[in-house]
């Protein structure tokens, strides 16, 4: 009912509109209509349209009213929504085409925007879009001077998503290229520093970056070539080049040697640490030495600054042809000054660790420390500098890598006079609370008893409450009864035989001895009870000397009566 109100009042609208149109009188005033928005579009896609009205000249009060057909082919074109855009409402009647808007009060003084139409391309080729029948007025009622604008649209097919490559060209080394093929990889030689890509697209109109010259490090070499298809679609090949490192590693020392001294020990390739002294009046020492490969380079430094009464490092570093380095070292105590009074100071100026807390804090005349850390710490790392910065020398011993418990390190503090100090840091490392304490694991009390612990019949009910140390019961059953007797001491064997309504429990430990437990009906003669225990106790006591005299494994005995246990 409301869209048909609706539909009356539209269509009441635009009759009165257009008789509206017929009174008016046509004076100078004049505007131009048209269209802007794209003017190509691809197929079953959405085209968007707007109506505009500019150049106003000579409009009295503005543009107060507005009416038109809209042309349009709807075999290539589908009306999807519009939105009104005009200072006052605006209205596309899609089923008769009109366009109008009508002013209350908020006329259309300057450039606007009226409305935009939203269509979906139906076919390729080329269509229009236009406007007949179309009349404006002023805020007057006289008729405004005006066009029927047009815009012609393309229709395009759909831009291609073909984002493959046709080939890839290299300028050394070969690859089997299949554009469905992603990754390649290509070797080439050692001494090949560079290398050329190419590569075409299968779509002429599609378009790859990452082609050209390439430098080449040796190794490993990674090139991303991007095609970007007409659509925007992607795709990446990557080629891989592996350039052949033939470059020596070799960065050992044939020769080293220090004019007029000798090396302690004496010099072999594979030791890396060496030592000699010198006299207070040598400063500085000649140090030759000579890489086993030619194409590997020595630097040697520290030779010509040794300080009086101190040990310096000279270091001999040879780089291979590839890069390698080792480290060769001389430790070159030079000796004090003669005339100079050597310190004895021994003490450390600091003292601390990477995990945990020292404790006492640090004082330099106090030489035993602690410190607690956690069971997941595997390393501590001990900070120490000398109180004598110039002279004085610290050695760090302890473990590598701490255990569970106490780990002691010292730190021996030598003096220029020789003099030494030694503080001592104990690390206690916590136990693991996932781990088992063995030392303090305390294990359970042994139960050494002959009694059942419990006592329960199924399908038939006892007469007597159960006790541990009562040993005859009588049961109510109307059908048979099954037992489960569970004995105090797990390592007791149970033993339930049965002679016609009469059972026999027997508890049997690992040296023989026996209690006997036996439940008869409660109807049943004292002879039938005599008798049946009687033969029961005979069986048990049987079974006692077979544990106890012959030493049968208890365990063979739990296996035999396993089943007799219900």
């Amino acid at each position: 009912m409301m869209m048909t109100n609706f539909k009356k009042f539209i269509l009441s609208f635009f009759l009165f509109f257009f008789a509206f149109f017929l009174s008016f009188k046509v004076n100078a005033a004049s505007a131009n209509l048209g269209f802007s928005g794209a003017s190509s579009v691809y197929v079953n896609e959405k085209l968007e349209v707007t109506l505009v009205v500019n150049n106003l000249s000579d409009v009295d009060g503005g543009i107060s009213a507005v009416g038109s057909i809209l042309n349009y082919d709807d075999s290539a074109l589908e009306f999807v929504s519009y939105e009104s855009l005009a200072p006052f409402p605006f209205q596309y009647i899609n089923k008769s085409r009109k366009i109008g808007g009508l002013g209350m009060g908020n006329n259309i003084t300057s450039n606007s925007s009226l409305i935009k139409l939203v269509f979906t391309a139906k076919k390729i080729g080329s269509t229009t879009i236009s406007l007949s029948s179309s009349e404006l007025s002023d805020s007057k009622g006289n008729l405004i001077s005006c066009n029927n604008p047009s815009k012609s649209i393309s229709i395009n097919p759909p831009p291609s998503t073909n984002a493959n490559l046709a080939n890839i060209s290299l300028s050394v080394g070969s690859i089997s290229f299949n554009s469905g093929t992603t990754s390649y990889d290509v070797n080439v030689a050692g001494d090949v520093s560079s290398i050329n890509i190419g590569a075409n697209c299968e779509d002429n109109d599609a378009k790859v970056s990452g082609t050209g010259n390439k430098s080449l490090s040796y190794g490993k070499n990674i090139f991303n070539l991007v095609v970007t298809a007409p659509s925007g679609d992607k795709k990446t090949y990557t080629v891989t080049v592996n350039r052949e490192d033939n470059r020596s590693s070799e960065n050992n020392l044939k020769q080293l040697s220090v004019t007029n001294y000798d090396l302690n020990p004496k010099f072999s390739t594979g030791t890396l640490t060496y030592s000699l002294s010198v006299p207070f009046e040598v400063s500085s020492i000649n140090v030759s030495a000579v890489a086993s490969d030619d194409k590997a380079s020595v630097k040697i430094s520290g030779q010509n600054k040794l300080a009086a009464g101190r040990t310096t490092n000279v270091l001999v570093v040879v780089t291979a042809e590839n890069g390698d380095k080792k480290t060769y070292t001389i430790k070159v105590r030079r000796a004090n000054d003669p005339n100079k009074v050597l310190s004895n100071d021994h003490y450390l100026s600091d003292l601390s660790v990477s995990e945990g807390t020292l404790s006492p804090e640090f004082q330099k005349d106090v030489t035993d420390y602690k410190v607690t850390v956690s069971y997941l710490v595997e390393k501590i790392e001990i900070t120490a500098n000398p109180s004598d910065s110039s002279f004085g020398e610290v050695e760090i011993v302890g473990p590598d890598v701490l255990s569970a418990g106490d780990n002691k390190y010292e730190i021996i503090v030598t003096a220029e006079d020789s003099s030494k100090m030694t503080y001592v840091v104990v690390v206690t490392k916590e136990k693991n609370p996932n781990e088992p304490d063995e030392e303090e694991s305390v294990p359970e009390e042994k139960i050494e008893s002959l009694d059942l612990k419990s006592l329960i019949v199924q399908n038939g009910k006892l007469k007597e409450k159960f006790k541990k140390n009562k040993y005859l019961y009588h049961y109510k059953s109307k059908a048979d009864i099954e037992i489960e007797a569970i004995a105090e001491d797990s390592e007791n064997v149970v033993s339930i035989l049965r002679q016609d309504d009469v059972y026999t429990i027997i508890v049997l430990n690992e040296i023989g001895e026996r209690h006997i437990y036996t439940l008869v009906p409660e109807n049943s003669s004292f002879l039938i009870v005599i008798i049946v225990s009687f033969i029961f106790i005979i069986v048990g006591f049987g079974l006692g000397y077979l544990i106890g005299i012959k030493k049968i494994d208890l365990a063979k005995i739990k296996k035999i009566f396993s089943k007799g246990r219900k």
